[in-house]
């Protein structure tokens, strides 16, 4: 049993492709300030991936949502790419592997 469990845990890693999380500001014309997120997700090797984004209403519910990726908040490369979204409106954050299947869990596909 602990053979198949690994085997399938090998298929799910080599089913991930690697891509960038793309994270852009919603501007409220009425309040002047960000109205929450969109986010969407570029495969590496796709020339062309045209993915549904994913609107996120808050900071708080986008930092759960990545960390609900596996990205560790903690990572200055992550933390740089925060502070780039807010200061500018839009950030990308690299190196991001997810399955097919989490992407359509995400609501990313």
């Amino acid at each position: 049993m602990a053979k198949s469990a690994a085997a399938s845990s090998h298929r799910e890693t080599a089913a991930k492709k690697n891509g960038v999380l793309h994270i852009v500001s919603r501007l409220d014309p009425a309040l002047r300030k960000a109205s929450g997120f969109t986010v969407t997700y570029d495969r590496v090797e796709a020339l062309s991936d045209s993915r549904e984004p994913r609107k996120i209403s808050s900071a708080m519910e986008l930092l759960k949502f990545l960390e609900s990726l596996g990205i560790e908040i903690s990572l200055p490369s992550v933390r740089g790419a925060l502070a780039e979204l807010y200061a500018r409106g839009s950030a990308s954050i690299p190196e991001v592997w997810l399955s097919e299947q989490e992407l359509h869990r995400l609501s990313l596909s």
